[in-house]
């Protein structure tokens, strides 16, 4: 905060200054400490569930008329709409392909959808929510028409050699088998390495007890409050409670802030660096998962002065690494599964910087 003690236009502009700084502390000792890596073990099972997960990859859909719709079938839909007798080109489609029961249509085209024929029109009435994007639909009653035009139904493929043959350079179907153990043998040693990380963090910064200055509380809950923003809905937003939130994130906002300044302050004292090619590399590396192309994703982060915060990420992460490396590890085998993360990783994807 800065106060200006006098204004006077002969005499040089003589002001206070207060500015807040993080209280001394010791750092945690961490050579030699003993951390547990928790590993899972790759079953059977897991493999096998990988392989059926190839196979609905692979399918192939055919059309049927020989039955009416059923959970799980694509069908081909043409819908038109209206909104007090009006019909509205904006609720209007053709030939747009959907699955039956994954959430992918209206609830009400869901459950009028199962046992439709070819070339059958269902009537179909929904409310559109208060808070829907278009203020025009907001909280108004529809009236669809909804007519299948085709019903595809998928066909798996068999799990076996000719099958293997398909995907690449694998012989056999133990060749698949290998590939996918391998590869889920690589995501549970990621799954151990990021719990330990996690356990060392907890450890070493739970014995720090400094006070941490107001600036940078407000900062981090106001960051992890625009977090939780952009993932909600607007309607959704509206009934969220900012002070409730901001109590509700004031452990994590206090762990992230410890955490950083921990970080921070060992890296300072292993003289830990990071260079522009590494830099560029977790940037490229982030462009590549958000789909956007390296020079765009590039741009947007500088526009936002992001590149400094990648690197001191990175700063801080090779910290941790030192840690890890100064430390002994116990690594035991975790009985959760290797799979509930690895779908999660899978399927998230991380955002546009902010």
């Amino acid at each position: 905060m800065v106060e200006a003690l006098d204004k006077n236009d002969r005499e040089a502009l003589r002001f206070k200054a207060t500015i807040e700084v993080i209280p001394p502390f010791d750092t945690p000792s961490y050579e030699g400490r003993e951390f547990t890596k928790p590993v899972p073990r790759v079953q059977d099972e897991d493999v096998a569930h990988m392989l059926e997960h190839l196979r609905e990859q692979n399918a192939q859909l055919e059309s049927t008329e020989d039955r009416p719709v059923q959970e799980g079938d694509y069908v081909v839909l043409d819908i038109t709409g209206t909104v007090d007798g009006v019909e509205r080109d904006d609720l209007k489609s053709q030939g747009q392909v959907f699955r039956v029961g994954q959430g992918d249509l209206l609830p009400e085209f869901e459950q009028a959808l199962p046992g439709a024929v070819v070339d059958e029109t269902h009537r179909v009435e929904a409310i559109f929510p208060d808070d829907h994007r278009n203020p025009e639909l907001a909280g108004k009653t529809a009236h669809f028409g909804v007519t299948v035009r085709e019903i595809k139904i998928p066909v798996y493929p068999d799990l076996n050699d000719e099958f293997a043959r398909t995907l690449g350079e694998y012989n056999s179907l133990e060749d698949i088998r290998a590939a996918v153990r391998e590869d889920l043998e690589k995501t549970a040693e990621a799954q151990g390495m990021s719990a330990l990380k996690e356990s060392v963090l907890e450890a070493l910064t739970g014995e720090l007890q400094f006070e941490i200055p107001q600036g940078l509380l407000k900062a981090e809950r106001d960051a992890l409050i625009q977090q939780i923003y952009a993932m909600v809905s607007p309607g959704d937003r509206k009934q969220l409670d900012p002070e409730k939130l901001a109590a509700e994130l004031d452990p994590q906002t206090r762990r992230n802030i410890r955490q950083r300044i921990l970080m921070d302050r060992i890296a300072d004292q292993t003289d830990t660096r990071v260079t522009a090619s590494q830099v560029e590399a977790e940037v490229r590396r982030m462009a590549e998962r958000n789909g956007k192309p390296y020079t765009e994703f590039r741009s947007i982060l500088e526009n936002r002065d992001g590149m400094a915060g990648i690197e001191a990420e990175l700063r801080r992460g090779k910290a941790l690494d030192y840690i890890i490396e100064k430390s002994r590890i116990n690594v035991i085998e975790d009985e959760r599964s290797v799979l509930a993360e690895h779908h999660h990783d899978h399927d998230a994807g991380e955002e546009e910087p902010s």
